[in-house]
C-alpha cells in the first residue's frame, strides 16, 4: 500500500481531479482553478541529463500545482515554441511569482532557482516543508535537530500520513513524452503530498505547548523560530544558510536525509544567525547587518503590533504574520514607501513586491486603516494587474 492522491476526496466527497495539460492555452485556462488559492503544493519534472545547454523543455518538462480537489500538471515540454514567453503565460507566471500564495514542496529553492534559470520565472511565497516538519518533530525534546537541511518527501509522508509514497523508476523516466498513467499518479501525488502535508504539519503545530511561530517563507532566509522559553543549542553560527544541491539523478529527495530520527552529531547544521541583532552590529567577516535607527524603527513597530493584537477582543488572534504587520507599520504609520520598508525589513532588501503584498494582505486580513491614493501606489508598484480583483474591496470597486 502506498500514499497517493486517489486516497482522497474533495470537500463534497467528489475525487480528486487532475487536470493534464499539454498546450500553454489549456495551461492558461485550467491554471485559474489555482489563482486564488491561498496554498498550493508543488513540484516540478526534469530529464535525468538535463543541463545548462538542454534547453528549457529538458529542464523544466512539468510543472505540478495541487490545492484540496484539484492537481495541475503542466506539461511545459509538450508546449509549442522554444522561448520562455513562448512556453509559459501570465496567469502560470503569475501564480508562481505571487508572494501572497504559498508554494509548499521539498527542496523548493533549488525547484525555483531552475525555474528562475530556465523560464524567467522569480517565485515567491516558498515554503520548505522540511522546516517545520523539523520543528513539529524536534523543537521540543531534540532542538539541536531544528535546523535547515532537507528531508525527503517520503520520509515525511510515511511518518505523518502513515503511508510510504511510491518512488520506484518512474521518477528518471522521461519527462519530455506525453505522460503515461503512472507519470501521471507519481507528478500528482507529488504535488497533493506537499499540499496535504503543509496542513498536517500546521495542525501539529498548533498543538504544540509552547507554540511555535510557523517558519518563514524560505526565500527570506530567516531562522527556525523554536517553542517560548526554548533557547537554540549552543553551536555556533554559520554566515549563511547551507544549500543542498540537486542530487546526480535529478531527484532532491536523494540528498535529503531519509531516516532523521537517526541523525548523529555530524548530522546536525547549526542554526543561522538572527537577522537583526543590534546588539552586535557586525555580522561575520565584520559586514554591516544593521545600525541603531533601523532597529529603533523595527522596535517601534514590534511595539504597535504589542498592542495591537493586546486590543483585540477575547479569543480573537492575529490573522496576519508579524513580517506582514511589520511592513504595514513602516509604511502607514512610519510614511515609508514600500523600497524604503523593504531594506529596513531586511538586508539585502527584501522585493519591493513582496513588501507590497505584506501590506495589502495584512491590510485585508486584519481590517487596518490606510490612505487609498497610497494604498493604490502600493496596488501598482507591487500586484500583476491580472490578481487586482483580489483587493478590489480596498479601493471601494
Amino acid at each position: 500500500s502506498y500514499w497517493r492522491h486517489k486516497l482522497y476526496k474533495g470537500p463534497q466527497g467528489q475525487p480528486v481531479l487532475v487536470h493534464y495539460c499539454r498546450s500553454r492555452e489549456t495551461t492558461e485556462r485550467e491554471a485559474t482553478l489555482f489563482a486564488t488559492k491561498p496554498v498550493l503544493g508543488f513540484d516540478i519534472e526534469w530529464q535525468l541529463w538535463a543541463g545548462p545547454s538542454s534547453g528549457i523543455k529538458a529542464n523544466v518538462a512539468l510543472i505540478q500545482l495541487a490545492c484540496e480537489d484539484h492537481i495541475g500538471l503542466f506539461h511545459i515540454a509538450l508546449h509549442r515554441g522554444e522561448t520562455a514567453e513562448e512556453l509559459i503565460g501570465p496567469v502560470l507566471k503569475g501564480i508562481l511569482e505571487n508572494p501572497a500564495i504559498i508554494k509548499t514542496g521539498v527542496n523548493i529553492r533549488g525547484d525555483s532557482t531552475r525555474l528562475a534559470k530556465s523560464l524567467n520565472v522569480e517565485m515567491q511565497g516558498l515554503f520548505e516543508l522540511s522546516h517545520i516538519y523539523r520543528l513539529v518533530t524536534f523543537g521540543v525534546d531534540s532542538r539541536q535537530l531544528v535546523n535547515k537541511r532537507l528531508v525527503s518527501l517520503s520520509h515525511q509522508v510515511e511518518d505523518i500520513m502513515g503511508l510510504p509514497l511510491h518512488k520506484g523508476d518512474v521518477r528518471t523516466s522521461n519527462w519530455k513524452e506525453p505522460l503515461s498513467s503512472e507519470q501521471a499518479t507519481y507528478a500528482a501525488s507529488d504535488a497533493y503530498a506537499g499540499f496535504q502535508l503543509f496542513y498536517a504539519l500546521e495542525a501539529r503545530r498548533m498543538k504544540m505547548d509552547p507554540r511555535p511561530p510557523r517558519p518563514h517563507l524560505a526565500e527570506l532566509n530567516l531562522p527556525i523560530q523554536l517553542p517560548e522559553g526554548l533557547e537554540p543549542a549552543n553551536i555556533p553560527l554559520p554566515e549563511s544558510d547551507e544549500e543542498v544541491e540537486e542530487s546526480e539523478d535529478g531527484d532532491s529527495d536523494a540528498r535529503c536525509e531519509s531516516k532523521v530520527r537517526g541523525c548523529a552529531d555530524r548530522e546536525v547544521a547549526p542554526f543561522p544567525p538572527e537577522p537583526f541583532d543590534n546588539a552586535k552590529p557586525s555580522g561575520p567577516n565584520g559586514r554591516v547587518r544593521q545600525d541603531v535607527h533601523v532597529g529603533a524603527e523595527l522596535k517601534s513597530a514590534d511595539d504597535w503590533i504589542s498592542n495591537y493584537s493586546n486590543a483585540l477582543p477575547n479569543g480573537q488572534t492575529l490573522k496576519s504574520s508579524r513580517s506582514a504587520l511589520r511592513a504595514y507599520v513602516l509604511w502607514h504609520v512610519s510614511g515609508m514607501e514600500p523600497a524604503k520598508v523593504a531594506s529596513v525589513l531586511r538586508q539585502p532588501p527584501l522585493k519591493v513586491a513582496t513588501v507590497c503584498t505584506y501590506i495589502l494582505e495584512s491590510t485585508k486580513a486584519e481590517n487596518l486603516e490606510y490612505d487609498k491614493g497610497r494604498l493604490e501606489n502600493v496596488l501598482r508598484e507591487g500586484i500583476p494587474e491580472n490578481l487586482w480583483w483580489r483587493y478590489k474591496q480596498l479601493l471601494g470597486d
